[in-house]
């Protein structure tokens, strides 16, 4: 089954980084009806051709679209507008998310009958000194985040689109628009 969902993955420098997140997308229980890479990476990724396969297999819009150095938000905006559904998901190269995050997302939308729902994310760590750093940042339990979230695409006609000019706190900065305007 697909939703009829654009979602929109922001890239630079990191085609190991990309091609583990498509290749997770094959296990998905609901697909993206188009995949949007935003990519502003120096040396352009070379995405597996079993993805663009499966895409092809599951009639699944999949576009890369090359913009140069692109901070998140920037790269965000251009995925905003180039979608073509009006529904938006958000993830980063580094976000693995569950198979059924995109099912459940998409029930929830459609079954309350809301602009959108966040992500929830839970930070791992790989290491001895990422135990640590997570211990003294994010901890264990999952904290809200925009990669993982579906948001209408109308929501945007009110906040206004990502801060295009920071490196970093352009989500944040939006989620807290969003909440102003009480969505």
């Amino acid at each position: 089954m697909k939703a009829e969902v654009s979602l929109i993955i922001p890239c630079l420098n990191s085609e190991d980084g990309l091609n583990k997140l498509l290749t997770n997308i094959t296990t998905w229980s609901i697909l993206p009806a188009e995949i949007l890479i935003v990519d502003s990476s120096a040396v352009k990724p070379i995405i597996s051709k079993i993805f663009t396969d499966f895409c092809d297999d599951q009639i699944i819009s999949f576009k890369v679209i090359e913009k140069n150095n692109l901070y998140p938000g920037k790269a965000r905006n251009v995925g905003i507008q180039s979608a073509s559904y009006p529904v938006l998901a958000f993830l980063d190269i580094s976000t693995i998310p569950s198979q059924k995050w995109l099912e459940f997302a998409w029930k929830e939308i459609n079954t309350k009958k809301i602009d959108g729902i966040w992500g929830s994310t839970v930070y791992k760590a790989n290491s001895w000194f990422h135990t640590i750093i997570r211990a003294v940042t994010f901890g264990n339990l999952p904290i809200i985040t925009l990669p993982g979230s579906l948001i209408n695409a109308k929501v945007f006609e009110t906040s206004g689109l990502f801060i295009g000019s920071t490196r970093a706190g352009e989500d944040a900065d939006w989620m807290s628009r969003v909440a102003l305007h009480n969505f």
